[in-house]
C-alpha cells in the first residue's frame, strides 16, 4: 500500500471524528487480524430535508486505491439504489468522482467556494482544538490565515471528504440526466418529468369531473357529453 495514500487517510480519519456533517457516518472497516483498513470506508448518507429522501440512511462503501489522492474513491451503494445516476452495481456516477472530469487530489478555495458547507455559506468550521481557532471565512482563508497550499491541512482534508458525501447526497434529490448510469431508472424519471405538467393540468370537461371521488359523465350545462369512466379514481 501507498504511504501516501495511508498517511492522507489516517488524517481524514482523524479531522472526521473530530468535526463532520451532522447525519452523515464515515468509518474505517476492520481487517481480519482486527486491524484498521484504511483503504476500505462503510460510510452512510441521511436523505436531505425536505425531498422524497427525507429519514432514509443510505449505506454507501468508499474503496481507495494505492494512488489516491491522485486518483478518486469508488463510492457505491449497498444495497444498490434505483437512481439515475447509481450503475445496477450501486456505483455512483458523479462527475467528482471521476478522474478524467472534476476530480482533484487537493480542495482548492474555488472549490470551496461552490461548496454548500452544513455550517452556512462563507464560513468553514475547523476540526475543534485546531490551532485555537473554531472557525474562519474565506477572506480570512485567502489572507493566508489558513496555509491553502498544504492539502494535508486538517481544514482542508475534512472538507475534501464532506465534499464527496455532500455532493452524493445532492445527487439523490437532483440527478444528472446529461450523464445517465441506469437506463430502467433514467427512463422512468424523464417520463414522470415529462408527464408532470399533463397530470397536473385541470380535467377538460370532455374528460369527465370528479366529484365525491367517483368518476361522473352527467351533463351539465356547457358540458360536452364524456366518456363513461367507471369506479373509483385509483382502482
Amino acid at each position: 500500500m501507498s504511504g501516501i495514500a495511508l498517511s492522507r487517510l489516517a488524517q481524514e480519519r482523524k479531522a472526521w471524528r473530530k468535526d463532520h456533517p451532522f447525519g452523515f457516518v464515515a468509518v474505517p472497516t476492520k481487517n481480519p487480524d482486527g486491524t484498521m483498513n484504511l483503504m476500505n470506508w462503510e460510510c452512510a448518507i441521511p436523505g436531505k430535508k425536505g425531498t422524497p429522501w427525507e429519514g432514509g440512511l443510505f449505506k454507501l462503501r468508499m474503496l481507495f486505491k494505492d494512488d489516491y489522492p491522485s486518483s478518486p474513491p469508488k463510492c457505491k451503494f449497498e444495497p444498490p439504489l434505483f437512481h439515475p445516476n447509481v450503475y445496477p452495481s450501486g456505483t455512483v456516477c458523479l462527475s467528482i468522482l471521476e478522474e478524467d472530469k472534476d476530480w482533484r487530489p487537493a480542495i482548492t478555495i474555488k472549490q470551496v467556494r461552490g461548496l454548500r458547507h452544513p455550517y452556512g455559506q462563507g464560513c468553514l468550521r475547523l476540526p475543534s482544538g485546531h490551532a485555537g481557532l473554531q472557525s474562519f471565512s474565506v477572506a480570512e482563508a485567502e489572507s493566508h490565515r489558513v496555509p491553502l497550499s498544504d492539502c494535508s491541512h486538517p481544514c482542508l482534508v475534512f472538507l475534501f471528504l464532506a465534499q464527496i458525501l455532500l455532493g452524493i447526497q445532492e445527487l439523490l434529490n437532483e440527478p444528472n440526466i446529461q450523464d445517465p448510469a441506469q437506463a430502467e431508472a433514467y427512463t422512468i424519471y424523464w417520463l414522470v418529468a415529462a408527464l408532470a405538467p399533463l397530470l397536473a393540468a385541470p380535467l377538460h370537461p370532455s374528460q369527465g369531473r370528479l366529484a365525491g371521488g367517483e368518476w361522473s359523465t352527467q351533463a351539465h350545462p356547457g358540458d360536452s357529453q364524456g366518456p363513461h369512466l367507471q369506479g373509483k379514481v385509483g382502482a
